[in-house]
């Protein structure tokens, strides 16, 4: 029985996509350190995790029936949250970095629920899942249909009556005093949305290369600059139905800047390999992150918080670690890969038959 192996499952990968996995996962590392200064979230915050939907229904097929498909997503994603949640709240409890604010079974529980900001480990993993089940459906009826149109309409009511629920949901009518719902069901819409451009986009890649030449790609830099920029330089708001067209215009802008960049960053097998294998870095960073927090705090308290009050010096700190804890990564990512690769719901190649 032969082991996964990555380089067999990279003749199967596209390299842009994995090239804007790895920018998503690298700001997503870099979105736990605690010194990352605010202008620098302002800037990653629309794409770090939109680009992932993206890329999902990008490399979406549709080709089996629902049971095999929730079967095959149920191995992918929920077997490894499941593993790598408890993990992390075990090992939590056993040597932590943090205090904590529920006790081991009450953590182990909210997690089980899945309910954003209520104790919840690998959020983004469950609510890819979730979105996932519906997206499955909403492909079906479009692959009948074949209205590009009726589409993106229906995306754009749903993402905006979740904007009504978030704006005038009482969280005291929940149990557990927030808006969110179990299993990221109140995220749907939003995920769905970014799927589903992803997977139109798959019909325009040809278009957009062409197409798109450099004063283009020039004005949609300085476009996403000025819309991520302008509100936390003046402190202007917009009304929450204005707020909702800003927001999604800016997710659908970064998601555009990081397409762009993957186009035309040169690929290497470091940028390949990580970015084929940002769930098990999702999974493993926050640990390492705090860990190393955690010995800046312990061993070089007084030049670490100087370092943390200066915006500049600390988002080049945050880039560098950032960079350091991806490299690590690449030991435990290695490992898993070659003895435990169900974990991240992967299979061994199947016996050759001259074996």
């Amino acid at each position: 029985m032969k082991r996964y192996s990555p380089e067999q499952d990279r003749k199967k990968r596209i390299e842009w996509v994995d090239i804007a996995k790895f920018i998503g996962i690298f700001f997503v590392m870099l979105s736990h350190f605690e010194s990352c200064p605010s202008f620098l979230r302002e800037f990653f915050t629309p794409f770090y995790l939109a680009i992932f939907f993206f890329c999902s229904g990008f490399t979406y097929r549709h080709k089996e029936g629902f049971f095999d498909f929730f079967k095959k997503k149920v191995r992918q994603l929920v077997l490894p949250w499941f593993i790598y949640s408890n993990l992390n709240i075990i090992l939590s409890n056993i040597l932590s970095f943090k205090e904590h604010a529920s006790d081991f079974k009450t953590e182990l529980f909210r997690n089980l629920l899945q309910i954003r900001y209520y104790d919840e480990r690998l959020w983004f993993i469950p609510a890819l899942f979730s979105a996932y089940l519906v997206f499955y459906f909403v492909i079906r009826w479009y692959e009948k249909k074949q209205e590009k149109g009726q589409l993106l309409l229906l995306c754009a009511v749903l993402a905006f009556l979740r904007k009504i629920y978030k704006q005038f949901m009482d969280p005291e009518l929940l149990p557990w005093k927030l808006i969110n719902l179990p299993w990221h069901i109140d995220y749907i819409p939003t995920a769905m949305l970014f799927m589903v451009l992803g997977y139109l986009f798959r019909d325009t890649e040809t278009s957009f290369d062409e197409k798109l030449d450099w004063k283009k790609k020039l004005l949609i830099v300085a476009a996403y600059l000025f819309l991520v920029y302008y509100p936390y330089v003046t402190g202007v708001s917009f009304a929450w139905f204005l707020d909702f067209f800003y927001d999604h215009i800016c997710h659908i802008l970064g998601i555009i800047l990081v397409v762009m960049a993957a186009k035309k960053t040169p690929a290497n097998r470091l940028l390949l390999y990580i970015g084929s294998n940002t769930l098990i870095y999702f999974c493993l960073h926050n640990k390492a992150i705090t860990a190393l927090e955690a010995c800046f705090r312990h061993f070089v308290s007084g030049p670490y918080q100087s370092l943390a009050a200066n915006p500049l010096l600390s988002a080049l700190f945050c880039f560098a670690m950032t960079a350091v804890v991806a490299l690590i990564l690449l030991i435990p990512t290695m490992f898993i890969n070659r003895y435990l690769p169900w974990t991240v719901g992967r299979t061994a190649s199947r016996k050759d038959p001259g074996q």
